[in-house]
């Protein structure tokens, strides 16, 4: 009898050598898959605030329509980098007007402004921005969509990379968010710091 149980106990110690290694792969594989899963949505809810933000942007006294100039945009962009809860994951957040007229409903480019980190780079456009806009703008002259993309890189802090087989990254995250300008029909970009 005590052979049988000393059998019984080497069979379970062998079973459980051979999943344990199994388990615990399953069990990062579900950390890191949630981790990727709330970058996305931290990338999400970032692209979604910086865009309200600008289409928040009030008319000057005086004036018939709304402006922004770049320390405005940057105090937006700064503002999301602090909301990422993801820290380490690289952030970069560009952001584009397209306008419309009665006869241009495909639109253009406006303005853009882009940041990388917390550097300003004010040249790139979100990529695809006059192909998402396109068909947005209606019958009304110098109307207008605010584009704001997101991106987001970042890299798989606990499985290893088996011979190659598992890739760590950086992978990217990106959301794009269409808004319409809420106190004008456009706002213009002043290229000075003042407005």
């Amino acid at each position: 009898m005590k052979s049988i149980l000393k059998d019984h106990r080497s069979s379970i110690a062998v079973e459980y050598a051979l999943i344990a290694p199994i388990l615990i792969l399953l069990g990062l594989g579900a950390i890191e898959f949630s981790a990727a899963v709330r970058v996305q949505l931290n990338t999400d809810q970032i692209a979604r605030e910086v865009s309200t933000m600008i289409a928040a942007t009030p008319i000057p006294y005086g004036s018939t329509v709304a402006n922004i100039n770049y320390l405005q945009l940057q105090d937006f962009y700064d503002a999301a980098i602090d909301c990422n809860i993801a820290p380490s994951a690289n952030l970069s957040i560009s952001a584009a007007e397209v306008n419309f007229t009665a006869t241009n409903t495909t639109g253009t480019k406006a303005w853009d402004a882009s940041t990388a980190g917390t550097s300003p780079a004010y040249t790139a456009m979100p990529a695809s921005a006059l192909t998402q806009a396109s068909g947005l703008g209606d019958t009304v002259n110098n109307d207008g969509v605010i584009i704001v993309q997101v991106t987001t890189s970042y890299t798989l802090p606990f499985l290893p990379s088996f011979f190659g087989a598992i890739p760590m990254g950086p992978f990217s995250s990106v959301s794009t968010v269409v808004a319409r300008p809420r106190n004008s029909l456009t706002i213009t970009l002043n290229n000075g710091l003042d407005m």
